[in-house]
Order: C-alpha cells, then sequence, then structure tokens
C-alpha cells in the first residue's frame, strides 16, 4: 500500500510537469502563429478592418488582443493602432474584449498616445490620418455610450473616450 501512495506521489508532479510542457509549448506555437499571421496581413489591415462584418472584427479583435497581452514595446505599438481602428469600426468588440483583460485595457488607454498617436516619420498624411482616426474613435466612444446598456462597457468606452480627448496627434522627426 506504501509503494502504490509512494508510487502516486512520484508519478502526479511528473504529470504536472508534462502537462505544463505540453500547454507551455502549446501557447508558443499559437502565439507564434498569430505573430506570423500578423506579420503577413499587417499591410491589408486596416483595409480588412475598414471593411469587415461584426464577426470578422471580433475575430481580428481575438488575434490582435491576443498579440497584445503578450506585447513587448515593439509589438504593443504595432497592434495598438489596429485595435484603435476597430474602435473607430465597432467599439464594443474592443470593449466587449477587454472587459475580460482589465489591467490590458488600463495599459492600452495609458499608453495610447505613443501607441497610436505619435508620428515617428514626420510625414503630414499620416498626421491627418491619425486626427482622423482619433475623431471617428471618439464619435464611436460616445455612440455606443449612448446606446450600450452595459455599465461596464460604457465605462471602458468612457475611459477610452476621456483619454483620446486628452491626446494630440504629435510628431517626431
Amino acid at each position: 500500500m506504501q509503494a502504490l501512495a509512494l508510487k502516486r506521489n512520484v508519478v502526479k508532479p511528473f504529470i504536472c510537469i508534462l502537462l505544463f510542457i505540453f500547454c507551455s509549448s502549446s501557447v508558443a506555437d499559437d502565439l507564434q502563429e498569430r505573430l506570423n499571421w500578423f506579420s503577413e496581413a499587417q499591410w491589408g489591415l486596416s483595409a480588412e478592418i475598414k471593411s469587415a462584418n461584426n464577426a470578422r472584427l471580433s475575430e481580428l479583435m481575438k488575434d490582435l488582443g491576443e498579440l497584445w497581452l503578450r506585447r513587448d514595446g515593439a509589438l504593443g505599438s504595432e497592434v495598438a493602432p489596429f485595435i484603435t481602428e476597430i474602435v473607430a469600426e465597432e467599439p464594443s468588440i474592443v470593449f466587449v474584449w477587454f472587459k475580460d483583460h482589465p489591467k490590458d485595457f488600463t495599459a492600452f488607454v495609458k499608453d495610447i498616445q505613443y501607441s497610436v498617436f505619435t508620428d515617428y516619420n514626420g510625414e503630414e498624411d499620416a498626421v491627418k490620418e491619425l486626427d482622423l482616426l482619433r475623431k471617428k474613435a471618439i464619435s464611436a466612444c460616445k455612440t455606443l455610450m449612448l446606446s450600450s446598456k452595459s455599465t461596464e462597457i460604457v465605462e471602458l468606452a468612457k475611459a477610452f473616450d476621456f483619454e483620446l480627448n486628452g491626446v494630440a496627434v504629435r510628431t517626431i522627426d
């Protein structure tokens, strides 16, 4: 009987280690898959966001959101503009996703000036596009705040709207 108990105590941690390795590998594969997708899709992603239906926007937000969760400095700045574009098209999709990730929403909002609304290339057309995106996102947030029945979603929209009203498009040459 003691041998069986000892065997269970040895096997249980071993199984846990194997599960951890398997799950870690699966998460890493999933992240690599999303990074590969983003690397290829980013050049046409703005056009896809503008023409996508809500189901496709939800899929895009899930992929972008997962990348946002695992961001480093550069990845966050690459993903954030596309998330903001989805806000401009259908803000509830973004806020429903961020509702389950409140700390990441706070980071997204806090970094919005630098990750989205700063033009690092000094291009006049980019500045105009970013200002238009900011205005469209503000308008979309205001519309959502008036129409949503979810107080959680409205609070997220208010927080984002407040931050958007406090930023201006900046240019760094």
